[in-house]
């Protein structure tokens, strides 16, 4: 089976494919992902299109091939693919296989070397994760994070310089990482990407876990009354802002979303807030189920009113989509907001 790939691949068109995947992909069936006439990829897409090889195999059988084109543009997305680490990753962990080549050549600018995708893999453990969260994105850490500023305590060390970056980038990639561990226990993919001409920031992570419904009907993380457990011996476990035991995903994700809302540890809710009030955008999405976020909401989403009124803001922004396992966030932020003083 071949599918054409859109022109642009968002992530609207990326769970739109996702949609289609879900009716048609047979078992045996040998699936060719045909970028041919890509002209652009947002760099949001390159966690979950990295893991849409491993769903096609699970339906199929067979790794996915990936066809380029004949065409000088077929250059740029290669140029692209390869600067981001999409082609490293995919061959490394057997994600997608390349047909021959029609076209060979990478055209286009040197991307700047901030921009990368790396792979945080379960068994090799969370203490590994960390070295390896700090160490591979360095360079992006050591251009952007030190101009940030924050009033929550450090987070990200490191290793040998004892440097410590502490706004809230920081602590999304230490939340993707930790809730991988935490509840999903599988590998994280998470890419970070700045684009000066549109002057936006994009951080996106994603997994292969069990969903926010999954691990919050785990018995180790929430009672039967829907109460959240103790499991660091805090003394703040968070809270359940629907005060019940989810019944759905969607439930899942309101619920996860505001665990941190009256907390000082900076969890989700913190994250997305500080977006939101940046006038940035979110999405989080679940198995089934995603959360579209814009600045347009930032006081409701702040007061907790999107929480209690959610039924009224289905459709835009709560999209059910078909099952594409996991958990993805993407964070999409001005650029021109975080510069100030070293």
């Amino acid at each position: 089976m071949e599918y054409k790939i859109a022109k642009n691949l968002s992530s609207r068109e990326f769970y739109k494919m996702i949609n289609v995947f879900d009716e048609i992909l047979r078992p045996d069936e040998t699936v060719v992902l045909d970028f041919s006439e890509v002209t652009r990829i947002d760099s949001v897409v390159i966690p979950n299109l990295l893991l849409a090889g491993k769903y096609i195999e699970t339906k199929t059988g067979n790794i996915p091939f990936i066809r380029l084109g004949d065409n000088l543009n077929t250059g740029y997305i290669k140029n692209y693919l390869s600067r981001i680490n999409f082609y490293e990753l995919s061959t490394a962990y057997y994600f997608f296989e390349d047909e021959e080549a029609k076209y060979n050549g990478m055209v286009g600018k040197e991307m700047d070397r901030c921009n990368t995708t790396q792979r945080f893999e379960f068994s090799r453990g969370q203490e590994e994760a960390m070295r390896r969260l700090y160490y591979g994105l360095l360079p992006y850490i050591s251009k952007y994070l030190k101009i940030f500023h924050s009033d929550e305590p450090l987070e990200i060390y490191g290793i040998n310089d004892d440097k410590r970056y502490n706004n809230f980038i920081a602590f999304f990639l230490n939340e993707m990482i930790d809730n991988s561990f935490r509840y999903s226990k599988t590998d994280n993919i998470i890419t970070v990407q700045t684009n000066y001409k549109k002057k936006r920031i994009y951080l996106s992570a994603s997994d292969l876990g069990k969903g926010f419904l999954g691990a919050m009907l785990d018995s180790k993380h929430m009672d039967e009354k829907g109460n959240f457990l103790d499991q660091d011996g805090t003394g703040d476990p968070g809270i359940n802002i629907l005060n019940h035991r989810p019944n759905n995903m969607e439930e899942a994700l309101i619920i996860g979303i505001y665990k941190r809302m009256h907390s000082k540890k900076h969890g989700l809710y913190n994250i997305v807030d500080e977006v939101l009030q940046m006038n940035g955008t979110v999405r989080i999405h679940s198995v089934d189920k995603q959360i579209i976020l814009t600045g347009r909401l930032k006081e409701e989403f702040k007061t907790g009113e999107f929480s209690q009124k959610y039924e009224n803001y289905r459709d835009y922004n709560i999209v059910t989509t078909k099952s594409f396992n996991g958990v993805h966030c993407e964070i999409e932020l001005p650029l021109d907001v975080f510069y100030g003083e070293n």
